[in-house]
């Protein structure tokens, strides 16, 4: 009863008079008991033209039920027909009552009749009434049932295969089952049909994107790369909602069409533009990793290859493992220039390590950092072991050898103008203090290549700008020597068997130490706090007000050294630079905060770190022999009268320009002392360049962006789209430079009422090369399958989007075209 009344009264908003006609009167009872708001009943017992005056001239505004306990007349015999006609009649079957609940016209009424399984729930009815346009035909009806089957926004076809897909990987047969229960199945495969051109006698799922993924792949006979197929496949990699659907499909189906067996006969290059399975790129980053490359020709279209990879589908999936093969490589080519290593002096010596020779170290590191993250895989077995042999037995043996030469030839005399770390306070602090309040940031062990990637990681962020110096730790280069020589002192003296170093006399041990050294030296109101306590305090209160007591403020860090210097997690240290960097910027961030402008990060010492560990030919110095032996460590030893050997320099207190009564010995090149349960890959202490070159970064804050994305343009050729593929060019304006940082876009189609009718490109943008030709990027954008049908002769947008976050994109430029392809009629359906 509630049913009828409900469907009654929705005809009255519409309508002033409902007709009701009952051969069987089968509803009078329903009609009796019926009560109305704002209307009236009346039974007809004749439909004459007394009916039509009564109606019209006597009770013309009053809104009437006319229950007919009769079968409806024929046309010719309806006198009423005109009024029935240009008001409402109200049926009583089912397909008629939902048709009127839903205020969907009665020509409608057979398409219900053909779905009544679908329309039984009341849940799907109003799910369905929420989604029907204004102007309902049968397609759209039947588009519209189908969104609600699927739980889509849209009536895209794609995003019903996607939402098939993702369904079928939770439960193979449920939506098959319910398309087939609401008589939709033969419905919706002749929708895909025409816009794939699928044909099966009997359709299912996973034969349709069987055939869509062999189409669109290389590797099979029948492929067709450029068809509607390929823009469907690239158009699920693009949906964040059904990507991890993508990547399980793409699993399922490479392992049941045997990808991995088709992939032996092809090269990297021609496997270059397969994205849709994933095996292809692990055979590419395979056949990389294995074959050995011996010229910069070969290394350089290797690492095109990887460029070309980072817009990838499977590049997040795979990220570690191309970015430790683009890392191995670059190391690799910089090593084959590395077979002769000389220096004329010590200034070309420090000056060619700096700008030259620690970008072996750096891509070194980056190498075993990657690959360590990728699980150190199998397939790096090969690279990992030319890489850590040639690093090992050729960079550093040449390097340490030229470096070695210079200093058994000149003995250890640096030049008057190099910047000794103990000339940092005079030379780097002093002047900053005698303008701006300063703070000096040590990190221990922060190494001179990882401070040229922290000055580059300064750079990327927002106004803030860096530079960097370097400058020479003493000798040896351990942490309490190169802690004291950092801060405000004119003579060190190393004590207490080494393990206390005193600045003016004063100790230099912990931050109590070193907090009086600089208070009393420094002539600035100064202090010294561990970087913790900074990033504790709250920036805008606390941090505030600590930091307007001072004019100095030295922060202590230690991270990398920490971690080093255990034999249980040296294998980590590489971590911990990267760790490091994150820690650092986060302190800069919070000391700007807290109103400083100034910053400087320096650090006590480097290191030397080898991967794989040590044979016993790298320990060929014996135990360390003398009057007194204070303390022995891998690289250095402290004590007095100490026996010289042939395989170390020994040097006394004023060899160093320190005070002090000791005599010191540092295994010449890379040898190590040997020392009973202490690490020997991290090392320190010794005089190579890898661990005397210590970073000097200036870091200031600015009130304006000092750091710009590059720009990105297109070449256009025509206004026009004249096809369903349309190959755009890409061009970064300018090259990138400290201040000028690359620029990752996303690249669409789009009509003027949103909708996105093509594949979405994604690229990074990030060259250095100064010729134009070689800072381009062309992609083939594939038009959806229908589109011309319903936007053909209108207005498109090619769009360009940059990213705000890892989810969410913004507008940054558009390009308008006009859409002019010839229409197929095979397209007839809605986008």
């Amino acid at each position: 009863m509630s049913e009828i009344k409900s469907a009654i009264e929705r005809l009255f908003k519409k309508h002033r008079l409902v007709f009701w006609y009952d051969s069987e009167k089968e509803f009078s009872a329903e009609f009796e008991q019926l009560e109305l708001n704002g209307a009236e009943k009346l039974e007809v017992a004749l439909a004459g033209f007394g009916l039509k005056y009564f109606l019209l001239k006597e009770k013309p505004d009053v809104k009437f039920l006319l229950y007919f306990p009769f079968a409806e007349p024929s046309p010719e015999e309806n006198f009423v027909l005109d009024l029935q006609l240009s008001n409402a009649q109200f049926r009583t079957d089912k397909a008629s009552l939902f048709a009127q609940e839903l205020d969907l016209p009665l020509q409608l009424k057979e398409v219900i009749d053909d779905h009544l399984s679908f329309f039984n729930s009341k849940e799907r009815r109003q799910k369905l009434k929420k989604i029907l346009p204004e102007k309902v035909d049968n397609s759209r009806l039947l588009m519209a049932m189908l969104r609600v089957v699927f739980g889509r926004e849209s009536s895209s076809v794609e995003h019903f295969l996607f939402e098939y897909a993702a369904s079928y990987l939770r439960d193979k047969e449920q939506i098959s089952k319910e398309l087939d229960r609401f008589k939709l199945l033969d419905h919706f495969w002749s929708l895909v049909h025409r816009s794939y051109h699928y044909s099966s006698e009997k359709p299912n799922i996973y034969d349709f994107f069987k055939h869509i993924f062999k189409r669109a792949s290389k590797l099979f006979p029948d492929a067709d790369p450029d068809n509607a197929g390929s823009f469907l496949l690239n158009f699920w990699q693009d949906s964040l909602t059904y990507q991890e659907a993508f990547r399980e499909w793409s699993i399922m189906l490479g392992e049941d069409l045997s990808i991995k067996e088709k992939l032996n006969d092809f090269t990297y290059q021609f496997l270059a533009s397969e994205s849709i399975f994933r095996d292809p790129e692990l055979k590419a980053i395979s056949d990389l990793a294995t074959q050995p490359m011996s010229s910069a020709r070969e290394i350089e279209e290797a690492l095109s290859y990887i460029q070309e990879k980072k817009i990838s589908f499977w590049y997040g999936d795979l990220s570690y493992f191309y970015l430790a093969l683009d890392h191995g490589l670059r190391l690799w080519m910089v090593m084959l220039k590395a077979e002769d290593i000389r220096f004329s002096d010590f200034k070309d010596g420090l000056e060619s390590y700096r700008k030259k020779w620690s970008r072996v170290d750096y891509y070194y590191r980056k190498f075993i950092y990657f690959h360590r993250n990728a699980r150190q895989n199998k397939v790096f077995e090969s690279l990992y072991d030319r890489i850590n042999k040639r690093y090992s037995n050729v960079f550093l043996l040449n390097m340490s050898t030229a470096w070695q030469g210079l200093i058994d030839s000149n003995g250890w005399k640096l030049p008057f103008n190099t910047d000794r770390q103990r000339q940092f306070f005079t030379r780097t602090v002093q002047p900053l203090l005698e303008k701006q309040r300063t703070v000096v940031i040590i990190s221990d062990g922060l190494r001179y290549e990882a401070g040229m990637e922290l000055m580059e990681r300064f750079r990327k962020e927002k106004r803030f700008e860096a530079s960097i110096d370097y400058a020479v730790s003493e000798v040896p280069s351990y942490t309490q020597l190169g802690m004291a020589a950092l801060l405000p002192h004119n003579k060190l003296r190393i004590e207490d068997q080494g393990t206390h170093v005193l600045a003016n006399d004063l100790s230099t041990q912990g931050l109590q130490g070193r907090g009086k050294v600089l208070r009393e030296h420094s002539k600035v109101s100064a202090v010294a706090v561990n970087a913790k306590d900074i990033m504790q305090m709250p920036t805008m209160t606390e941090g505030r007000d600590f930091v307007k007591k001072y004019d100095l403020i030295y922060v202590y860090h230690n991270a990398i050294d920490k971690e080093g210097d255990d034999k249980v997690t040296e294998h980590r240290v590489f971590d911990a630079v990267e760790e490091e960097f994150d820690y650092l910027i986060n302190l800069c961030k919070s000391l700007t905060n807290m109103n400083i402008t100034r910053i400087v990060i320096t650090a006590d010492h480097g290191f030397l770190y080898e991967n794989e560990p040590l044979s016993k030919a790298d320990f060929n110095v014996e135990g360390v022999q003398g009057e007194e032996v204070w303390s022995v460590s891998r690289r250095f030893a402290l004590g007095k009268g100490l026996k010289t050997e042939s395989e170390c320099m020994h040097f006394k207190a004023e060899d160093l320009e320190l005070e002090g009564d000791f005599e010191l010995l540092v295994p010449k090149y890379m040898n190590r002392f040997r020392v009973r349960g202490a690490g020997s890959r991290y090392v320190h202490g010794g005089m190579s360049l890898q661990e005397l070159v210590i970073p000097v970064l200036t870091i200031s804050k600015k009130r304006e962006e000092t750091a710009r994305q590059v720009d990105i343009d297109i070449i256009k050729s025509t206004e026009k789209i004249t096809s369903n593929i349309l190959p755009i060019t890409f061009i970064q304006s300018e090259v990138i430079t400290d201040y000028v940082h690359s620029r990752r876009i996303k690249s669409f189609l789009q009509t003027e009422d949103g909708k996105v009718i093509s594949d979405v490109f994604i690229g990074n943008f990030e060259f250095d090369d100064e010729l134009d030709r070689q800072r381009k990027k062309q992609h083939f954008f594939h038009l959806k399958p229908n589109v011309a049908e319903k936007y053909n002769k209108q207005y498109v947008k090619l769009v360009l989007q940059e990213p705000v976050d890892s989810d969410n994109w913004r507008h940054y430029k558009d390009f308008v075209y006009i859409l002019n392809i010839s229409v197929n009629s095979d397209f007839d359906f809605d986008l």
